[in-house]
């Protein structure tokens, strides 16, 4: 009776399990687990045979273990149950110089990419790049889950990717922050132990935390969810990145280096988290941002305008207004952040002794964003969640008179 007790619920796990791959073949977003969530989709990892000797088979394994590092997705080595995405790796050369990499569609096999690699100049970030392409926040899977999901904020994934929306797009002139907060906060009741959900909801209810004592509630609110990320999943490097983040809105620069360095060690190839942390580091005055800034930028070139203004802004604050000119000009941005660029030219402009030019720039921004330009940290709240940035930013634009201790613009 108890082996067809076991039988039996072996029998039940297989049939959802295979309902839930039914369902995304069915166009539904995301793999349903029960309770309407709905989870991220199921990647099939494939390596055939790879010569041994070459640059191939090393890069494949590094590959294996950079897209496991992402919260996008979900890697399986195996065709059951049927995965909603495959990736096959194969050597691009008889001598395995060089990989092909080729995505298709789980169900259908439709073809969805294929590039090849080469593995000459740096196998490393090749690699990891590859990753960044497949499973970022800005890949091709994203941006594929995107167009079938259309405006969903269900919980689960397609929360996610309403999340992924906000942060990229910096779009907080609508009521999408309630409704990704809300729809964070949906899918958290239903999986209290996600560590990525966790996460993603102590990043809204920082961004969201008025300064001062306003925002106390909001900001111990998110401390409270990166801890609970971190005791859900320690081996998680979105988990660590939110603490150290809560650290940074603390100022405490010293434990959130320590909790940075680990969220980039277990998520080496994700240029999002480098960015966040790069961009903290910088805010402490921490060589190691630029670092991590730049490879975030060579992981993934065409979504680098925010590291490429906050190496600027480093710049133009480190005395060097001409080399943060000559990087916004050279950056290979798809889409430049418009608001961030200006503002660094408007600092840039304070340095090189052309305050009217700064003062001008300053007071087209302050009434893009609908605010009082003395408010200086409130303005640059709105295109960067970096308080130190904001800070220091404040004290050179109070030195032509732009501020609330300063005789206004």
């Amino acid at each position: 009776a108890l082996r067809l007790r076991v039988v039996a619920a072996m029998l039940l796990v297989l049939m959802s399990k295979a309902i839930a791959g039914l369902a995304m073949l069915s166009g539904l977003p995301g793999r349903d687990s029960g309770a309407d969530f709905a989870e991220p989709p199921m990647l099939a990892f494939h390596a055939a045979p790879l010569p041994p000797a070459g640059a191939a088979a090393q890069a494949a394994a590094r590959l294996q273990a950079a897209l496991a590092g992402y919260h996008t997705l979900q890697v399986s080595l195996s065709a059951s149950p049927p995965p909603d995405y495959r990736l096959d790796i194969a050597a691009a050369d008889p001598a395995g110089t060089g990989l092909r990499a080729t995505l298709t569609r789980g169900g259908n096999g439709e073809l969805l990419w294929q590039k090849e690699l080469g593995l000459a100049a740096d196998p490393a970030l090749a690699t990891d790049a590859l990753a960044a392409a497949v499973a970022g926040e800005r890949g091709l899977i994203v941006a594929d889950m995107r167009s079938r999901t259309g405006d969903s904020f269900a919980p689960g994934y397609p929360c996610s990717l309403k999340f992924y929306e906000l942060r990229l797009t910096r779009a907080r002139s609508d009521d999408l922050g309630d409704r990704v907060r809300d729809c964070l906060e949906r899918s958290v009741a239903l999986r209290p132990n996600d560590a990525p959900l966790l996460a993603d909801l102590s990043f809204v209810r920082l961004a969201e935390a008025p300064p001062g004592e306003d925002g106390a509630a909001d900001r111990a609110e998110a401390r409270r969810l990166a801890e609970r990320a971190l005791l859900a999943g320690p081996q998680n490097g979105y988990a660590h990145k939110a603490l150290a983040r809560v650290y940074f809105h603390e100022g405490n620069c010293a434990r959130g280096r320590v909790s940075m360095a680990r969220a980039a060690e277990l998520a080496p190839a994700d240029p999002m988290v480098l960015l966040y942390g790069g961009a903290f580091l910088i805010g402490c005055g921490d060589a190691g941002g630029r670092t991590m800034l730049e490879r975030s930028i060579a992981l993934d070139p065409d979504g680098s305008g925010q590291a490429v203004a906050t190496l600027a802004f480093a710049d133009v604050r480190d005395g060097n207004p001409d080399g943060a000119l000559a990087r916004l000009r050279a950056s290979r941005a798809a889409v430049n952040p418009r608001l961030q660029f200006e503002f660094v030219r408007a600092l840039a402009a304070i340095r090189k002794g052309d305050p009217a030019t700064a003062r001008a720039k300053w007071l087209a921004i302050a009434r893009e964003v609908d605010r009082d330009p003395d408010e200086v940290t409130g303005v640059v709240a709105r295109f960067t969640t970096i308080p130190m940035i904001a800070e220091q930013a404040a004290a050179m634009f109070a030195t032509i008179g732009i501020g609330k201790s300063g005789q206004g613009a």
